[in-house]
């Protein structure tokens, strides 16, 4: 069977307090991790976030252990500070293992932290293909090349460029071409968009649909929505060579991607 226990969200009274009781929290959930490993004695123990769930995992001395960074734990937090850098260099070089979902971050890790390429595996994130795949049912396709919509999932941060679709949005209507935008996601920017959106008179345009909570059912619900429409497919990615789930996720085969590294 399988034993779920999520031992980032215990002891949530403690962890949502001020600096030093988060340093109380890290001590409980080191000890809740323990005795979870004491008590099933696993084949392994597989890591994902580096500077969480990856840390824990190495302050146990557990073997074998096998990490999975996600990306921007690799990508982005060793430059936060010479602290978060030398975090992440301990619990990439105890790892037995890598696993990863892009070459960037597999030549990363390569590079800055002195691992071999034999031991760090690329695999990337599949999709249930009975629930995305591609539609033949479809009486609204045509080749209308003045009407078209964009869906973009990444979270609302700078690092994402998502001011920039906007900008396009705008040119593009002002071109006289029916673009439509659906934002999925929120974040410290989505003000900031939404601000735009309201000056640029681009509110017939975009849509924010806000942050998805519950990915198989709302994606499911997602993906019959698509198939429906016969809209195209637009996917902004970021600054990063991701091999992202959500790309993945709102496209049908039969569509296209666009990544963009704004």
């Amino acid at each position: 069977g399988v034993y779920y226990h999520e031992f980032c969200n215990q002891f949530p009274k403690i962890a949502h307090r001020p600096f030093l009781f988060r340093w109380l929290w890290a001590l409980f959930v080191f000890i809740f991790l323990k005795k979870i490993l004491k008590v099933y004695k696993p084949d392994l123990l597989h890591g994902g976030w580096v500077t969480i769930s990856g840390f824990f995992s190495f302050l146990t001395r557990y073997k074998p252990f096998v990490l999975m960074p996600w990306g921007c734990d690799i990508l982005r937090i060793p430059d936060k500070s010479v602290i978060h850098e030398l975090v992440v260099k301990k619990v990439v070089s105890s790892a037995d293992w890598i696993t990863c979902d892009a070459e960037s971050l597999r030549t990363k890790i390569h590079t800055m932290f002195n691992r071999e390429f034999d031991n760090i595996t690329v695999f990337p994130w599949g999709i249930d293909l009975s629930i995305f795949n591609p539609s033949n049912e479809n009486p609204n396709r045509d080749n209308n090349r003045k009407s078209f919509s964009i869906i973009c999932t990444r979270s609302h941060e700078p690092l994402y460029g998502i001011i920039t679709l906007l900008e396009a949005i705008r040119q593009i209507k002002s071109e006289g071409i029916n673009v439509e935008l659906i934002l999925v996601g929120s974040g410290s920017e989505t003000e900031d968009y939404k601000k735009f959106v309201s000056d640029k008179r681009l509110t017939d345009n975009v849509q924010f649909l806000g942050r998805v909570e519950n990915i198989f059912t709302d994606f499911q619900e997602f993906s019959r929505n698509l198939k429906k429409n016969g809209r195209k497919i637009s996917f902004n990615a970021g600054n990063h060579s991701r091999r992202t789930l959500s790309l993945i996720h709102i496209s049908e085969p039969t569509r296209p991607r666009l990544i963009s590294y704004a």
